[in-house]
Order: C-alpha cells, then sequence, then structure tokens
C-alpha cells in the first residue's frame, strides 16, 4: 500500500480541531479557577463573621426554652437573608434597569398578594414546621450546643446542602409542574410571569413546605447522620447562601457580576426568568444538571417545540 496522500482541506481541519480543543481546555480551567476563587471567597466571609464561642454561648443560655431559640435563630437568619438582598435590590434597581430581563411591571394586586403571602408563611407556617420539626431534627443531630463548628465544616455543609437541595428541589418542582398539583398549588407561586426577588417565597402553604423547607434542610440533615452532628451555626450558614441565591435567581435582573455566576453548571437568572415566563422547563434549582440530564432544559424544550412545528 502506498503512502497515504492527504488532501489541501486536512491541515485545515486538524488545526480547527486543535483550536477547539484549546477553546474548551481554556473554558475548563478559566471555569475551575472562577470555582476556585468563589470557594475562596466564601470561606474568607465564612471566617469573618462566625460568632465567638462566648457571644454564641451566652445567646443560647439567655434562652429557657430550647425549641424558643431554635426557632427565633433559625426563622431571625432566615427573614434577614431574604430581606436584606431583596432591599439591595430596591435601592439599586433604578441603576440596575439595563439588566432587566423583561419590560413593564407586576400590578399591584399581585404585589400586595405577595406581601400578605410572604408575611402568613413566615409568621405562622414556618413557625410551626421549624417549631413542630425541632425535636426530630435534634433527634437526627442538629445541635446547638458545643463547640462551633470551623469554616471549613460550614462551608462542606454548604457544598453537601446544595447538591442535596438541587436534586429534591428539581423532583418536587417537576411533581408540582403536573396536572394533579400545578392547579391546585403551584399555579400560585406563577402568578409572578415576572418574577422579583420577593416572589422567592410567594408560594402556597403546602408547597413552601414540600419545596422550600425540606429541600433546605436535607443536607444539614445528611451532614449530622453521616458525622454525627452538624450545629446550627453550620446550618445558618448555609440559610443565608441559599437565601441570597434564591433571591439572586428571580430578582429579575440578569446580572453579570452576580456572585453566583463564579459557580459551574449554576444557571443565570434568565434561566429561572423564562421557566416563569414560558411555564416550561428549567426546573432546577442550583445547577443545570438535572435540567440537562432529563431533557427538561430551555435548550431541550425549545429544540421539541421546533420539531412539532416541522
Amino acid at each position: 500500500m502506498g503512502p497515504v496522500v492527504e488532501g489541501p482541506g486536512v491541515p485545515a481541519a486538524k488545526a480547527a480541531c486543535d483550536a477547539a480543543r484549546l477553546s474548551c481546555a481554556t473554558t475548563a480551567v478559566w471555569a475551575a479557577v472562577k470555582f476556585g476563587m468563589a470557594v475562596a471567597a466564601l470561606w474568607g466571609i465564612i471566617h469573618i463573621t462566625l460568632p465567638s464561642q462566648q457571644r454564641w454561648d451566652g445567646w443560647v443560655d439567655s434562652w429557657s426554652s430550647e425549641v424558643g431559640c431554635f426557632v427565633v435563630t433559625s426563622l431571625g437568619t432566615h427573614h434577614l437573608a431574604y430581606l436584606l438582598p431583596n432591599l439591595m435590590l430596591l435601592v439599586a434597581g433604578p441603576f440596575l434597569q439595563r439588566y432587566r430581563l423583561q419590560k413593564g411591571e407586576n400590578s399591584p394586586d399581585i404585589l400586595w398578594s405577595c406581601a400578605k403571602v410572604v408575611i402568613f408563611n413566615a409568621l405562622v407556617v414556618q413557625t410551626l414546621v421549624i417549631g413542630g420539626g425541632w425535636p426530630l431534627s435534634k433527634s437526627l443531630g442538629i445541635t446547638m450546643e458545643g463547640p462551633l463548628p470551623s469554616p471549613t465544616f460550614c462551608l462542606g455543609t454548604i457544598g453537601v446542602g446544595i447538591i442535596c437541595e438541587d436534586t429534591l428541589f428539581y423532583w418536587v418542582h417537576r411533581l408540582l409542574h403536573t396536572p394533579m398539583f400545578y392547579k391546585r398549588i403551584h399555579k400560585m407561586h406563577h402568578d409572578f410571569r415576572m418574577p422579583n426577588g420577593f416572589a422567592a417565597e410567594y408560594a402556597h402553604p403546602v408547597e413552601l413546605v414540600i419545596s422550600n423547607m425540606m429541600p433546605l434542610m436535607m443536607g444539614p440533615l445528611v451532614v449530622a447522620l453521616v458525622t454525627g452532628r452538624c450545629h446550627q451555626v453550620a446550618t445558618l450558614c448555609w440559610v443565608i447562601f441559599r437565601m441570597f441565591e434564591t433571591v439572586d435567581a428571580h430578582c429579575g435582573y440578569d446580572l453579570p457580576f452576580s456572585p453566583f455566576g463564579f459557580f459551574p453548571m449554576r444557571p443565570s437568572s434568565f434561566e429561572h426568568d423564562w421557566h416563569h415566563s414560558k411555564n416550561a422547563g428549567n426546573f432546577g434549582s442550583f445547577f443545570t444538571f438535572w435540567d440537562d440530564v432529563m431533557g427538561t432544559s430551555r435548550h431541550a424544550v425549545l429544540e421539541r417545540i421546533k420539531l412539532k412545528k416541522k
């Protein structure tokens, strides 16, 4: 057999392949660098903001009721972590209009309904669930006593929380989009065709419990079961992180400087905004993993629509 003679287009094709591989490698390296920066920054924030052992013990000892301390600490942290980024968005709103994803404004009626539902859920539903769930949480290893966790342990709790919450939320969210549950439960949340940060907690009480609260607590419970205990401070670090993230996802702005954009496979707020406006696809919470695997991403939904039209 004689020597193989390459055609004139072969060198160009090889060069294109090499360029594509280099581009993929560069993208992967940059994603890894951004992720490392995000983790390092998060560790630093936790390290700076962790309370001292003395201050934490003094706070816990000041309560005669253990469950009361647990409820107030949990709800207070949750509500502050929900309100703070929303207030920041309200103040900065006039300067962020270039990043708005949809034109127009929500009606006063839906905003008033949101305020009533969020307040009721915060004062009644969450109080009852957290207070009633304390004995079970304590028996599984959630504790307010003992040495405070290290920043590394808190960071690990956040990592486990992200994975557990994203998985459980995806499947519950898909369930809520089935005809049986959508009209009765989930439709309320989709009253916001143009979501804003406050809409993150606008939900039917049943949805609030099974889609928001249960996935949120799954990570710390897994950490407690694996390690033997999960301090409440580590849980609160995860709650703060998650509340800032969900407000970012619902904010209605595609902010190029969002710190959550440093995490790989994390959808931008555009993806969740699209879910609200189209009422389809993008069921995931923190990652695009399950949407990509199960074919429910925005791209997969649009592709199926194109095929149906042919």
